[in-house]
């Protein structure tokens, strides 16, 4: 069996007043066209065993965005076939009209939307299981639409169903249209979008929907009367309200993040991660975090992270492009970036940034303080205010400190150098040359103490 997904990814992001297409928005750190390829990704894995095969097209319509930001996500998923196609007719037809085009190699066409980025993966591989069960079951059976209910379906399709708590679907109209005036204030069924049809059967409907159209903009959800004319079936399926969200504008994206981000926060805490006040921490959608550790409020785990266990993180800081070892502290209002390392029991403390540094094991910097482009050795002491003078100007430089060595407070070390084992800085200096091992260099003008002449209002 043969599936084409149809992915239609279309607007110009004016409720988003965004430059770029809302399913090129992030949630998490990654675009929304990630996490819906992602889901289909892991969905066709679990399909294999049934024989079952997905192509993707991914049908684009008013993009504002240079196609290589979106050949860049498409390349983080080489496992899928994705071909790209230019949208001319208006309206979700249209799209789904053009994706269906030199496809008759296809069984089945499963619509998805570029602005849905939640269905589960759990969710969509039921809901294709369950549509290729009715197929076997009922000869007319024409499609199978995810549904959710709500007591404020405004803005959205309703469903008609042929009988009252029943799963078949005789239309689907926007609420508050002619055909809904009837309609009581309850919770209804509304239409998520996500549908699946044979390929065949589709396309004609929506030819046939084409027609009587010419250029007025095409609907998708216009194939179910069509297919209820055509003596088939078509049926709803209920799924949770909370994978349909649409990301139509500001207030949507931050709904769907919070819903994302909570997803996360579950998964580490049922893992083993403890979060104080999980509501206040926030995560990148890859992240690599160990259990036994503890992340206090508002701290915020960026892209490109490894916590092993046993680690604390206080409150207030930012993670990003680091590793962290067993029993390291760090923090509060720490920030670390850019390929970084604190080996084991490392403290970085507060009002101190990282970047681009290895921290051996045993080191204490407790706080205030810059380690730029730096590699420090074990059981080194950092004292309040160092600062790692790295840029010239024009390049980044290093600095090396090695095992032992003791950096006094509100020391500067003017890269590119290296202190030595057991070697010690006084406080205050400014050091621009190499300090050999078990040295002390102190870099300071005289105490001058003079009677003051008169006194200062």
């Amino acid at each position: 069996m043969k599936i084409l997904v149809a992915l239609l990814c279309g607007g110009r992001s004016t409720r988003m007043r965004s430059k770029k297409p809302k399913f090129m928005l992030e949630l998490a750190g990654v675009p929304i066209l990630h996490h819906i390829l992602r889901t289909v990704q892991d969905v066709q894995i679990r399909l294999i065993s049934h024989q079952v095969h997905m192509d993707i097209s991914l049908v684009l319509h008013h993009t504002t965005i240079d196609e290589s930001e979106i050949d860049a996500v498409l390349d983080d998923f080489p496992t899928l076939q994705i071909r790209k196609i230019e949208q001319k007719m208006a309206g979700t037809g249209g799209a789904t009209l053009a994706a269906l085009s030199d496809a008759s190699e296809y069984d089945d066409v499963l619509v998805l939307y570029g602005d849905m980025p939640l269905i589960k993966e759990d969710t969509l591989y039921e809901f294709i299981q369950n549509y290729r069960r009715k197929r076997s079951l009922k000869h007319n059976f024409a499609s199978l639409h995810m549904a959710f209910a709500t007591s404020n379906p405004i803005g959205y399709g309703v469903m008609k169903t042929e009988y009252e708590n029943t799963s078949r679907i005789v239309g689907i109209v926007e609420f508050g249209s002619d055909g809904m005036e009837r309609l009581p204030v309850k919770k209804v069924l509304c239409n998520a979008g996500t549908m699946m049809a044979p390929l065949h059967i589709l396309q004609e409907a929506l030819t046939y929907i084409q027609s009587i159209r010419k250029e007025y903009e095409i609907l998708l959800t216009e194939v179910v009367s069509v297919f209820f004319g055509m003596n088939m079936i078509s049926e709803c399926e209920i799924c949770d309200q909370n994978e349909c969200i649409n990301t139509n504008n500001l207030y949507d994206l931050a709904r769907a993040e919070e819903e994302i981000q909570d997803r996360i926060r579950e998964e580490l805490m049922m893992s083993g991660v403890h979060l104080i006040a999980p509501r206040t921490n926030f995560f990148h959608y890859y992240h690599n975090i160990c259990d036994k550790t503890v992340i206090h409020p508002y701290s915020i785990i960026g892209k490109n992270v490894l916590i092993h266990s046993d680690v604390v993180i206080l409150p207030y800081c930012y993670l990003e492009g680091v590793i962290i070892e067993s029993d390291v502290v760090v923090g509060p209002f720490c920030r670390i970036r850019g390929e970084t390392i604190l080996r084991r029991g490392t403290k970085a403390g507060n009002f101190l940034e990282l970047k681009n540094s290895i921290v051996g094991e045993d080191t204490k910097i407790g706080h205030f303080g810059y380690v730029g482009d730096a590699i420090i050795g074990h059981k080194c002491n950092i004292g309040a205010g160092a600062v790692f003078c790295n840029y010239d100007g024009y390049d980044k430089h290093k600095t090396t400190i090695k095992n032992n060595a003791f950096i006094g407070a509100n020391v500067s070390l003017v890269a590119p150098i290296t202190v030595g084992d057991r070697a010690m800085i006084g406080a205050g200096s400014v050091v621009t040359q190499n300090v050999s091992d078990n040295e002390l260099a102190v870099e300071r003008n005289t105490q001058k103490n003079t009677r003051r002449k008169r006194f200062i209002k």
